[in-house]
């Protein structure tokens, strides 16, 4: 068993991290309200392990202020995420969505709760 466990850390420590920094992650969340939308959007952090990604999402306002954490997989196109609103009773929801690639913003993950709460992440080399 200590044998299994060894090789599954020595595999582990060979899986790519890969992380994105506020200078090149942004994000925004957008969610119906009686009359209304509320949105909020800012700079984020982002870590990506093999299909596992971890997003720090701050408050345009206030750049030190966490406002959202989400993480999750990643699966091909489709995503599988939870997020969490920090200083919130709310708990966490869970979301789907996708990631699209393309030339001018590299990576973009949207993911909804029947289309009225939205949170998208933009992140990738600039």
């Amino acid at each position: 068993m200590k044998y299994v466990i060894a090789g599954m850390l020595i595999l582990a420590s060979f899986l790519p991290i890969t992380a994105f920094a506020a200078d090149t992650c942004a994000w925004f969340r957008s969610e119906a309200v009686p009359g209304d939308w509320w949105i909020v959007h800012g700079k984020c952090e982002m870590t990506m392990t093999g299909d596992k990604f971890t997003a720090l999402l701050y408050d345009s306002d206030k750049p030190k202020f966490l406002r959202v954490k989400v993480w999750g997989t990643i699966q091909g196109s489709q995503v599988h995420a939870s997020i969490e609103t920090e200083n919130s009773d709310a708990g966490v929801d869970t979301f789907d969505g996708t990631l699209t690639k393309n030339a001018l913003y590299k990576n973009v993950l949207l993911l909804t709760i029947g289309g009225l709460d939205t949170v998208g992440i933009k992140f990738g080399p600039n």
